[in-house]
C-alpha cells in the first residue's frame, strides 16, 4: 500500500527541498507525490493554460458580483514559461532527492482543445527533462460544467496531445457518472481515477459513509466498466484522529474487496495538513492502514 500527497505551488515554488524533507520526517509514511501546477478552477471562465509562476495575465476580480476570483486571460511570454518550467523541473528533482518513490504533477482539465495542446508544449518540454510518474488531470466543475469545444472532442485531443504519457483523473464521487465523464473513461492511458471522497470537520459528510458512496457511485460509472482502476482521494485537512481514522478503516474494507479495482494506493489533500502531531499523521503512525502497508 502507497500513500500519496497533493503538494501545492506554495511549497513546490518556493524551497522544494525544504518542504520534501519537512514532509518526509513529519510523515514518513507518505511514498508518492503529486504537484499541482495550475488552479482553474471557474467553470465561467475560459481561462487559457498555464503554469503556476510563470507570469500569466491575471484577472483577481469579479466586478459584477465584488467576489475574488482568479483566473488567467492571457498566455505567458516565452521568457516566462521558461522560467516557470526550470522551476517545476527543479522541484521534480528535489522531491526525487528527499526519497519519495514517484512524483506526479496535476492540472485541471477544461474541455478546450487550445488548452489541451497548449499543456502538451509545456508539458513534454518537463517530460523531456524530469522523470514524472503520472500526469493527474483534476476533472470537476471546470471540466464538467463547461461545454467549451466538447468533451469528447477534448477526450480526442488529450489521446493526440500524450499518447504515451500515463494518466489519471481525480474528481468526486457524484461527477462520476456525469455525461462529460464517459469521454474519458475510452481513454487507454487514463488507467486510474482518483475518486475524493472527503468528510472533514466543517461538512456534512460522515466518515465511512462518504466513502460508501464513492464505491456505489464508482461500481455505475462509465470508467469502472472500462476496466479502469479506482483509487481514494482523502482530506488532510479539518481532520480529527477519529475521523481521519474512520475513513482510513472505509479504504481498507473497499481495497480488500476482490470484485473491486481499487488500487492499494490512497492521496491526502493537501501535504499542508501534514504536519507533526496532526490528526492524518498521528493516524499512520499508530497503524492507519496497517495491513496494506505492509503488503
Amino acid at each position: 500500500m502507497n500513500v500519496g500527497t497533493w503538494v501545492t505551488s506554495s511549497h513546490w515554488r518556493q524551497d522544494p527541498r525544504r518542504h520534501a524533507l519537512a514532509l518526509r520526517k513529519a510523515c514518513p509514511q507518505i511514498s508518492e507525490v503529486c504537484l499541482t501546477i495550475n488552479d482553474n478552477a471557474h467553470a465561467r471562465r475560459a481561462p487559457a493554460w498555464h503554469i503556476i509562476g510563470d507570469g500569466a495575465a491575471e484577472s483577481r476580480r469579479n466586478v459584477k458580483t465584488g467576489l475574488a476570483e482568479r483566473w488567467v486571460t492571457r498566455r505567458a511570454t516565452d521568457a516566462g514559461r521558461q522560467k516557470a518550467r526550470d522551476t517545476l523541473v527543479r522541484a521534480v528533482e528535489a522531491y526525487q532527492d528527499a526519497g519519495f518513490q514517484t512524483v506526479d504533477l496535476m492540472s485541471w482539465l477544461r474541455p478546450e482543445r487550445t488548452f489541451v495542446h497548449h499543456a502538451a508544449e509545456d508539458l513534454h518540454a518537463i517530460f523531456d527533462r524530469a522523470l514524472v510518474n503520472r500526469l493527474h488531470w483534476d476533472c470537476e466543475e471546470a471540466y464538467a460544467h463547461v461545454q467549451g469545444d466538447g468533451h469528447a472532442a477534448t477526450a480526442v485531443e488529450l489521446v493526440a496531445a500524450f499518447p504515451d504519457v500515463i494518466q489519471a483523473v481525480t474528481t468526486y464521487a457524484g461527477l462520476l457518472q456525469h455525461p462529460s465523464m464517459s469521454a474519458l473513461a475510452g481513454i487507454e492511458k487514463l488507467k486510474s481515477w482518483i475518486v475524493q471522497a472527503y468528510a472533514t470537520t466543517s461538512s456534512e459528510a460522515r466518515p465511512g459513509v462518504v466513502q460508501d458512496y464513492a464505491v456505489r457511485e464508482w461500481r455505475k460509472s462509465a470508467a469502472a466498466r472500462a476496466g479502469r482502476f479506482m483509487e481514494f482521494g482523502l482530506p488532510a485537512y479539518n481532520q480529527t484522529v477519529s475521523i481521519a481514522r474512520v475513513q482510513s478503516e472505509a479504504v481498507t474494507r473497499h481495497q480488500a474487496a476482490e470484485d473491486l479495482k481499487i488500487r492499494r494506493l490512497c492521496w491526502y489533500w493537501a501535504s499542508s495538513s501534514l504536519k507533526p502531531g496532526a490528526p492524518v499523521p498521528r493516524v499512520l503512525a499508530s497503524g492507519g492502514f496497517r495491513d496494506l502497508i505492509a503488503a
